[in-house]
């Protein structure tokens, strides 16, 4: 894959995260500043990001979202559910593109048909908003030309539109109208498009719906719902001769051409714009159409096309192109434009090239505060290019950052030195390609700085910040863009998970190898008699075991993750869920820094979402249901994390209706889970529960969120998988509570090694109490039980080595004392006997493979130091089994 995508598809993942995730706060609160600019900023950078790639429908549905974002943060459009709606579906759209990209490194073959839909939901908005375009309005109000009669649609025509009839027309003047026809026009015999395409002097045609379409089943396709804009260089008569028979569905005016250029976009800021208008005003006065043209060129490579300067600059081209300096006075309000960011009026403006007779306008003193400024800008931009630059790297990365370079240098050198700073830059970066040598760059930068100096020895009364003060604005840092909090830089590095695991593999071998120390440490001793060569091996023990836990430490702590990676995805799902319900939930979220294994993280992800869509399916009621209940309207599911000892636990829960237990009683008999007699038998507890049971479900009707009795028992098996446990609390008519307990880490398990009928299995230290001595006196029997009496409490007993089914030894004997390890399984304690116990140890647990997968009552093996194989019991599935 090429390394920049790479590199682009977790940072594109990263950001569409922080959008929905801001997108959601902003519809509890659409009046944050601060989460409004994050998710502007979050879909600005990732359209920017995605240009470098040939992904134009990502890009343009990113575009589409941030003009809709931007006109939300301006106050111009009020944000609404529905458009939260449509922004998160087209979030959604783009996260399977960016999965399609890391799949295929291409969009996929429908991408440009589902942009075009997307972008038309989005851009329905801004076609209904009212028209701001810098200051055209007042311009218009205040003209007393005969522009002032230019219809108010102009404005929202196309640039490009305007651009082209501009072109096309040589005269001054030309006609706007519009055409409505009649629903029932195609009755008649009228065909309004034929109408249109014959029309005499056509130069632009636009057409757009009346209203909104309605839903495509009710959409009647001999309904006519269009009404179309025209611009044509025609006269009056002859439009008004083509259309005689819809005269009344036609409006004609007529324009100065000069009403077509409109400056459309958000203003901009930077001292760039003030050094353009200098320039500028000096080339009109000399009437240099190339030097003009120079300039308008250059700045337009500097700044966003979609600012109202980039699109002012487009309008002085096309002014130039059209008329030369027949109409200095257009171009001066255009040249105003761009310094100022509004369009003046006509009648305000005077045109300097024929009014001023005196000498020519010197060129302003570069020595301003603003020029040194930015000199010293372009000095501390020049010196990180040239660091980025020296960081070692791949060579298709080293390639990319020198055109980048090479590309950010060259517009400041425009800037601050014209055409010959950019040649300079040119020689420097051939020199670099050629003989990898950065002093031409350096050298380059270092003159910017001494000319920012020197600026303010020759003007002391513009002093340069000193160095520890933050830059101004860059040219690339438009006002579209809202600034960025200054933040510390984050030392992060990014790391595929494959080689974390290849790590953690020869952290798991050096474990087996720090085993077979203390198996040798044995072996001289009671083999070869050598208790000084036992203790020195025990000694390097020791040290080995030390370094080994601190690297198993450090890379088991390089795998944990914040459990908010899998928390995240909750306020979306239950917003979504709630609004296809029409219930009212709060989702409360508690202990998101908890962290877990990523392993454990990723195995909870599915578990998670079943709990969750059953508290809100199952659990919490309708408003009506709660008022009538005597709840509020708003119903609440916690989701909380926290760590206890080496587990870390999970609780969802909510406050529902609750777990009926005679309704889950009847359902269990209906499907055969329970006989009459145990049904009876079983506590209200003991029946909730049985919602795990496989096809389990209380819902007669299956829906798209429930009622296929797969929900609970994914759960289940889940949990068990990764070697945790789950328990269900309820309380009928109060709610329910769901508890997840996991270990932290599937990487390392410490276990006790036992010893039944002459071999030797593993079991899993976090579920060992306590291990005791018992007389065989002390072992009752209750019906066909074994059972002993442990602190007060019953405690069954279990041997071992007949659940297993392991033949007995024919020397056996029996002796008075059994030795039981008593273990805990969810709530239950219960005692296994065992022949005897032996040393506890860290060990890599691998699963099953071959004819083995899938055999119960083990859930893997482990490498022992002398070479061995020890099998590590799964005592839960071994219990289920019986």
């Amino acid at each position: 894959m090429n390394p920049l995508l790479a590199q682009f598809i977790p940072e594109a993942r990263d950001l569409l995260e922080q959008a929905g995730t801001g997108m959601l706060a902003l519809e509890q609160d659409a009046t944050s500043q601060n989460v409004i600019n994050d998710v502007f900023r979050a879909v600005h950078t990732l359209k920017g990001s995605s240009g470098l790639f040939d992904v134009a429908p990502l890009t343009h549905l990113a575009h589409a979202a941030e003009d809709l974002l931007a006109e939300v943060r301006a106050g111009e459009i009020a944000l609404t559910s529905d458009i939260v709606d449509r922004l998160l579906d087209s979030l959604d759209l783009v996260g399977r593109w960016i999965d399609a990209l890391e799949a295929r490194e291409a969009l996929p073959s429908d991408a440009e048909s589902d942009m075009t839909e997307r972008v038309a939901v989005l851009r329905r908005w801004l076609d209904h908003r009212p028209a701001v375009v810098g200051d055209i309005a007042g311009s218009r109000a205040a003209a007393s030309s005969p522009a002032s009669a230019a219809p108010a649609w102009l404005v929202d025509l196309p640039e490009a539109d305007r651009l082209n009839a501009f072109m096309a027309t040589s005269g001054a003047r030309l006609l706007a109208w519009s055409f409505a026809p009649e629903e029932n026009c195609f009755f008649r015999g009228d065909d309004p498009v034929a109408m249109l395409r014959h029309a005499p002097g056509l130069l632009t045609l636009r057409a757009l719906p009346r209203e909104a379409f309605p839903p495509f089943e009710t959409l009647d396709p001999l309904t006519c719902l269009l009404r179309f804009e025209v611009l044509s260089d025609a006269s009056r008569e002859t439009i008004e001769e083509h259309m005689r028979y819809v005269a009344d569905a036609i409006d004609v005016r007529e324009i100065d051409v000069r009403e077509l250029v409109i400056p459309t976009g958000k203003p901009a800021a930077g001292p760039v714009f003030h050094d353009f208008a200098r320039l500028a005003r000096q080339h009109l006065e000399a009437r240099d159409r190339a030097a003009l043209d120079r300039s308008v060129a250059a700045l337009l490579t500097m700044i966003a096309p979609e600012s109202l300067q980039a699109s002012a600059l487009r309008w002085c081209k096309a002014q130039l192109q059209r008329d030369g300096f027949e109409s200095p006075a257009n171009l001066e309000r255009l040249i105003a434009a761009v310094e100022t960011g509004k369009l003046p009026p006509y009648g305000e403006m005077v045109d300097k090239s024929v009014e001023s007779k005196g000498e020519p306008i010197a060129p302003a003193r570069d020595n301003s505060e603003e020029a040194a400024t930015y000199r010293k800008c372009a000095h501390r931009i020049a010196v990180e290019q040239i660091k980025a630059l020296e960081t070692p790297a791949d060579p298709a990365i080293v390639q990319g950052r020198l055109e980048s370079a090479a590309a950010i240098l060259k517009k400041l050198a425009r800037t601050i030195g014209g055409g010959d700073g950019a040649s300079a830059v040119d020689e420097a970066i051939a020199i670099l390609r050629a003989s990898g040598d950065m002093q031409p760059l350096r050298s380059l930068a270092e003159g910017w700085k001494a000319g920012a100096a020197k600026v303010c020895k020759d003007d002391p009364a513009a002093p340069i910040a000193a160095d520890k003060t933050a830059p101004p604005a860059t040219p690339e840092a438009h006002a579209t863009e809202p600034p960025a909090e200054s933040k510390a830089v984050q030392r992060v590095l990014r790391v595929d998970q494959s080689k974390i695991d290849a790590i953690m593999n020869l952290v798991a071998e050096l474990i087996v190898a720090k085993n077979g120390l203390s198996y040798l440490a044995n072996r001289a001793e009671k083999v070869h008699g050598s208790r000084a060569a036992s203790r020195e091996i025990k000694e390097q023990f020791a040290v080995i075991d030390r370094i080994t836990q601190g690297l198993q430490v450090g890379v088991m702590s390089v795998r944990m993750m914040p459990v908010s990676q899998v928390f995240q995805r909750f306020p979306r799902l239950v917003r979504d869920i709630a609004r296809k319900l029409g219930k009212k939930i709060e989702l409360v979220i508690e202990g998101e820094d908890t962290e877990a294994d990523k392993n454990i993280l990723e195995s909870l992800s599915d578990p998670l979402i079943h709990m969750v869509r059953n508290s809100l399916d199952h659990g919490i009621e309708t408003p009506d249901e709660r008022r009538a209940a005597g709840k509020s309207e708003q119903g609440v599911v916690h989701i909380a994390a926290r760590q206890e000892n080496d587990n870390v636990v999970i609780e969802v829960r909510d406050d529902g209706k609750g777990i009926d237990p005679g309704v889950v009683k009847a359902k269990a008999l209906q499907l055969g889970l329970l006989t009459a007699a145990k049904a009876e038998q079983i506590s209200d507890e003991e029946a909730a529960n049985l919602v795990f049971a496989p096809g389990f479900s209380t819902k007669t009707e299956v829906s798209e969120l429930s009622g296929r009795g797969v929900g609970m028992d994914v759960v289940r098996s889940a949990v068990l998988k990764a070697g945790g446990e789950v328990s269900l609390r309820t309380k009928f008519g109060a709610g329910t509570s769901v508890t997840l307990r996991l270990p932290l880490t599937m990487a390392v398990t410490r276990i006790v090694t036992i010893e039944c009928r002459g071999r030797i299995f593993g079991i899993p230290m976090d579920l060992v109490v306590e291990t005791v001595r018992l007389h065989r006196e002390q072992v009752h029997r209750i019906k066909s039980a074994e059972t002993f009496v442990l602190r007060d409490a019953i405690i069954p007993i279990l041997r071992l080595a007949d659940a297993m089914g392991l033949p007995q030894a024919e020397a056996e004997t029996q002796g008075d004392d059994e030795a039981v390890m008593v273990v805990r399984l969810g709530r239950d304690r219960i005692g296994l006997v065992v022949d005897g116990f032996r040393e506890r140890m860290e060990v890599i647990v691998k699963p099953l493979e071959g004819v083995l997968e899938g055999m119960p009552g083990f859930s893997g093996t482990a490498l022992l130091g002398d070479g061995g194989v020890l099998l590590i019991l799964d005592l839960q599935e071994m219990l289920r089994c019986r």
